[in-house]
C-alpha cells in the first residue's frame, strides 16, 4: 500500500507539472498568433498596392525601393510565425519529455508490484495513451485562445460606426419623390469628417430652383466634393439640414435617398461583365434605349473602334482596365442619362474627356436633363460657365452665389479671378508655344523632296523643340 501512495504521489506531482507549462504557453503562443495576424494584413495591402500600381513603379523605376518594402514587410510577419512555432517546439519537447517519465514511472512501479506481463503492458500503453491526451488537452485549450484572435477582430468591425438604416418603414418617400417641379434647399449644412476635426463645411445655406443647373467651383480644399458626399449622407453633417422635393434627407433610409439620386464622380468604378451590364445592371431598359443613350453620350463613336459591329458594342467584355478613363467617365455619363432620376450631381464627371467632346456633352445634358436639378462640380470653368447660376466655395463656406453674368461682372469677385487666371493660364501656354514655334528654323519640304528627307527635317525640328523647351525658350 505504501509503494502504491508513493507511485500516486509521483503521478501528481507530474500531473501539476503539465499544468505547470500549460498557462505560460498559451499566452505566449496566443499574443504571438495576434502579432502574426497583425502584420499580415499590411502585407497583402502593400502587395495589391503592388499589382494596382505595377506600371507607374515600372515608369519611375522604383521596383527596388517597392520590393525592398515588400520582403520587410514580409520578414516581420516571418518573424513572429517563427517564434510562434519555436514555442510551439519548447512546449512539445517538454510534454514529450514528460510523457517519458510518465511511462518510466507506470513501468517501474508495474515491475515493483510484480503485476503480471499482460498487466504491465496494458499499464505502459495506457500511461502512453494518458500522456498524449494531457498533450492534446493542452493544444485544445491553446487553439481555442487562438481562435478567440478571430472573434476579436470581428467585434473591434462591430464597434465600427455604422450607416444609418437602408430603409426607415415609417419615413418612405413617396413613389414620384423627388418630383421634377421640387427644390433642394440646404439649411445652415455643416459637415466634419471626425468630431475631432475642424468643420470641412460650415453654415451653407442655399437653395435650387426645379430644373435648375448649378456649377460648383472653388480651390482645392474648398469643401466641393464634401458637399456631394453630404447630399448622399456618404458623411452625415452635424448641423444643419437638406431638404429635397419636401422632405429632410436625414429622415429616410440611404437606400431610398441613393436610389433617387445619381452620381457621377471622376474615378469611375466598373463591373465586370459587358457594355450593356454596365450601362443598366438592373435590365430594367431596352437594348434600343440603351444604345440610344450611348449615342446620345458619344460613347459609340469614341469606342466603335473597337467593335465593328454597333449592336455588337452592347456585348462587348468590360472590365476595369478595358477602357481608358475618358471612356469609363462616358459609360457613366450614359448609365446617368438611362437611369432618368431628377436630381443628378457630376463630380469632375468629364475630368478625362477633352474639351470639345465636353462641349458635346454639356449640350447632351441640357437636352435630356432639361427637368432635371444637376449639380456639377468642375475645375474646368468653361464647363459650366453656361449654367444657371454657380455657386463659389472657399474654405468650406460659399463665397458667392449667382448667375455667370453676375458673378463676372462682379469687381473683386472671387469666380472673376478664377476665370481671369484659367484665361492667363491657357494664353500663357500659347503664348509660349508660338514663342518656341516661331524660332523653329525653316522647313525646307518642296514637292522635289524625298520622303527620308522630310522625315530629318521634321526630326530635327521636333529636338530643336524640346530642346528649347527644356531651357526655358
Amino acid at each position: 500500500m505504501a509503494r502504491y501512495y508513493s507511485h500516486r504521489s509521483n503521478l501528481k506531482q507530474v500531473a501539476w507539472l503539465y499544468i505547470r507549462l500549460a498557462p505560460p504557453y498559451i499566452r505566449a503562443s496566443r499574443d504571438l498568433r495576434r502579432l502574426e495576424s497583425i502584420s499580415l494584413s499590411p502585407a497583402f495591402a502593400g502587395f495589391d498596392e503592388l499589382l494596382r500600381g505595377l506600371a507607374h513603379i515600372r515608369a519611375f523605376g522604383m521596383e527596388k525601393r517597392y520590393q525592398n518594402s515588400f520582403y520587410a514587410k514580409v520578414d516581420k510577419f516571418q518573424s513572429f510565425d517563427h517564434c510562434y512555432w519555436l514555442v510551439n517546439c519548447w512546449l512539445r519537447w517538454r510534454y514529450d519529455c514528460l510523457g517519458s517519465v510518465i511511462v518510466l514511472l507506470s513501468t517501474l512501479f508495474a515491475l515493483w508490484m510484480k503485476v503480471r506481463d499482460g498487466s504491465t503492458a496494458i499499464v505502459i500503453v495506457q500511461a502512453g495513451v494518458f500522456a498524449e491526451a494531457s498533450r492534446q488537452l493542452v493544444r485544445v485549450a491553446a487553439q481555442l485562445e487562438l481562435d478567440f484572435n478571430s472573434v476579436e477582430r470581428v467585434i473591434e468591425y462591430l464597434d465600427i460606426p455604422q450607416e444609418a438604416p437602408a430603409i426607415i418603414e415609417d419615413h418612405r418617400p413617396p413613389a414620384f419623390w423627388p418630383s421634377n417641379s421640387g427644390k433642394l434647399v440646404v439649411e445652415n449644412l455643416s459637415v466634419k469628417y471626425a468630431p475631432a476635426l475642424p468643420a470641412v463645411l460650415r453654415n451653407l445655406s442655399f437653395s435650387i430652383e426645379p430644373s435648375e443647373k448649378i456649377g460648383v467651383v472653388g480651390r482645392t480644399g474648398s469643401g466641393k466634393s464634401t458637399l456631394a458626399m453630404s447630399l448622399l449622407r456618404i458623411i452625415e453633417p452635424v448641423g444643419g439640414r437638406i431638404i429635397i422635393d419636401g422632405i429632410d434627407i436625414s429622415t429616410i433610409g440611404l437606400e431610398d435617398l441613393r436610389k433617387r439620386i445619381t452620381i457621377v464622380s471622376q474615378d469611375v468604378s466598373l463591373f465586370s461583365g459587358t457594355l450593356r451590364s454596365n450601362l443598366d445592371p438592373m435590365e430594367e431598359h431596352s437594348p434600343e434605349e440603351c444604345t440610344e443613350v450611348m449615342k446620345r453620350c458619344h460613347l459609340d463613336s469614341v469606342i466603335v473602334h473597337k467593335e465593328n459591329d454597333r449592336n455588337a458594342l452592347l456585348n462587348m467584355p468590360v472590365n476595369q482596365g478595358s477602357l481608358s478613363g475618358g471612356e469609363r467617365q462616358l459609360v457613366a455619363l450614359s448609365r446617368a442619362i438611362l437611369r432618368g432620376t431628377n436630381v443628378i450631381i457630376m463630380d469632375e464627371a468629364t475630368s478625362q474627356i477633352d474639351a470639345q467632346l465636353d462641349e458635346n456633352i454639356q449640350k447632351t445634358i441640357r437636352e435630356e436633363l432639361g427637368g432635371a436639378i444637376v449639380i456639377t462640380i468642375a475645375h474646368r470653368l468653361k464647363t459650366i460657365i453656361d449654367y444657371d447660376r454657380i455657386l463659389v466655395l472657399d474654405d468650406g463656406e460659399i463665397a458667392e452665389f449667382g448667375t455667370p453674368k453676375e458673378l463676372l461682372n462682379k469687381d473683386g469677385g472671387v469666380f472673376k479671378e478664377m476665370k481671369t487666371e484659367s484665361d492667363s493660364d491657357f494664353s500663357g501656354e500659347d503664348d509660349e508655344t508660338h514663342s518656341v514655334i516661331g524660332t523653329l528654323p525653316p522647313l525646307p519640304i518642296t514637292f522635289s523632296t524625298s520622303l527620308a528627307t522630310t522625315t530629318n527635317v521634321l526630326t530635327s525640328s521636333i529636338l530643336y523643340l524640346s530642346t528649347e523647351t527644356r531651357n526655358g525658350k
